[in-house]
């Protein structure tokens, strides 16, 4: 099989043929813009899509050459026609035929807000950038019921989700909570999670009868957030409701023994976020909440101890990769 035959079979299972009405033509020939094409697009999602361009010398009062470019669907309606300038060599016409079919499919999808589908490449040499992007917009067409494609409404765009790796050093019980958040990013502005901590230490209170009693929690978090981005930075403040699930005990020389209980409290949460890439993002935040409600008291020989209520501070930083 001859390298050209090759080239033609890989386009067609791409799902897109390029094809000229200008064969002889060597600037650029069919062999090199086939090369441009397949390497920039990759795979296209289906069959049946054709691409046709036509070399074309204008003799008007203004004469002048270009190339036509012409898409058409599977269902033979054409999808793009545009006017290519010829530039200072055939390479950069072919990059920029390549470039436009580019173009075209990848405005049929709508970009993440996080920037990372965003288009980012350079035109071929002799061709202004500008003039090429515009030239790439998307031809409106009609659908079978005749209504223009370029007033369908876009797909609803999928929220992103956000894990983070977090570390707060927890004024209540004075100790390191090390923990996991997961949030929701529905738009570039508002975020809401929900996070789990285990403080490394314990609260304690010393008993006059000799003997201490301990409590171990655990900490579960609802927040949202909301601010803007700053270029590489977001602020952003929010509130919080957190729960603390905590286990009592008493050690010797009481005899021991063990009660639970749930600690509810409300708050609020100010936060900065780093960006690091399209991807990775460091988190710092600060936050202070009251405890409200407790489901029961921790009671040894009649006495209250490790009183729940009161006030929370804690001030964090993590580690954090959007999917």
């Amino acid at each position: 099989m001859s390298p050209l035959a090759g080239l033609v079979l890989l386009q067609l299972g791409q799902g897109i043929f390029i094809d000229t009405d200008s064969p002889d033509a060597h600037c650029p020939n069919l062999h090199q813009t086939r090369e441009a094409v397949s390497a920039r697009l990759g795979a296209v999602e289906g069959a049946g899509f054709r691409a046709r361009y036509t070399i074309v010398h204008e003799r008007g009062d203004v004469p002048r050459d270009f190339v036509l470019l012409e898409l058409t669907a599977p269902d033979g309606g054409v999808r793009l026609r545009r006017e290519l300038p010829v530039g200072e060599s055939c390479a950069s016409v072919a990059e920029a035929i390549a470039l436009v079919l580019d173009q075209y499919f990848r405005a049929l999808v709508p970009p993440d807000e996080d920037g990372e589908d965003e288009l980012r490449a350079v035109a071929p040499s002799g061709l202004e950038a500008g003039a090429v992007a515009e030239r790439a917009k998307p031809a409106p067409h009609d659908d079978a019921n005749g209504a223009s494609a370029s007033r369908l409404p876009a797909p609803p765009r999928t929220p992103s989700w956000l894990a983070m790796l977090d570390v707060s050093a927890v004024s209540f019980a004075e100790t390191i909570a090390p923990g996991l958040r997961v949030q929701v990013l529905p738009s570039r502005s508002w975020h809401a999670g929900l996070a789990l901590a285990a403080p490394l230490g314990e609260r304690s209170e010393e008993l006059p009868a000799g003997g201490t009693a301990k409590a171990r929690s655990l900490e579960l978090n609802l927040h949202a957030g909301f601010g803007p981005e700053l270029g590489a930075i977001r602020p952003y403040v929010g509130p919080t409701l957190f729960a603390l699930f905590e286990r009592g005990y008493t050690t010797a020389p009481l005899e021991s023994i063990s009660r639970y209980r749930v600690l509810a409290g409300a708050g609020g949460e100010l936060g900065l976020e780093v960006f690091m890439g399209t991807r990775w993002r460091s988190v710092v935040s600060a936050s202070g909440g009251g405890i409200f409600g407790q489901s029961s008291e921790f009671v040894v020989a009649g006495r209250e101890v490790l009183n729940g209520l009161g006030w929370v501070m804690k001030a964090g930083l993590g580690l954090a990769h959007v999917f």
